[in-house]
């Protein structure tokens, strides 16, 4: 497991900014959707890390003890919310890039689109 893994982890444990937001408008359908063009409707994320030679379990149990190893990784994401639902939930899209380097050297580019 990665050091930038457990970034990502502590992150999503102590959760993001409340969706909560005064101006609701109702559509045809009669669903309350909030329009997605607030001031928190934007997100940046980075993120650097080491490889480890360890597995999942023994990094649990060593969390501590970290043994790294040759390999990094840099990461950098844009997230934009799209839609929100009141304050039960949020579609958003993301972008990511991430260079790998070390043993290895190569990028890597991703999009998503999710349901939060």
């Amino acid at each position: 497991m990665t050091r930038h893994l457990r970034i990502a982890l502590l992150l999503a444990a102590i959760g993001w900014p409340s969706l909560a937001v005064a101006g609701v408008e109702k559509t045809p359908t009669g669903w309350a959707w909030v329009p997605g063009d607030d001031e928190q409707a934007w997100a940046a994320t980075g993120l650097y890390g080491t490889g480890s030679a360890n597995n999942l379990s023994g990094t649990l149990e060593n969390l501590f003890d970290f043994n790294g190893n040759d390999n990094h990784i840099a990461i950098g994401a844009i997230e934009r919310r799209i839609e929100r639902y009141r304050d039960l939930f949020a579609i958003e899209g993301e972008a990511m890039y991430a260079y790998h380097f070390g043993d290895q050297s190569y990028n890597e580019l991703g999009i998503a689109a999710y349901v939060r």
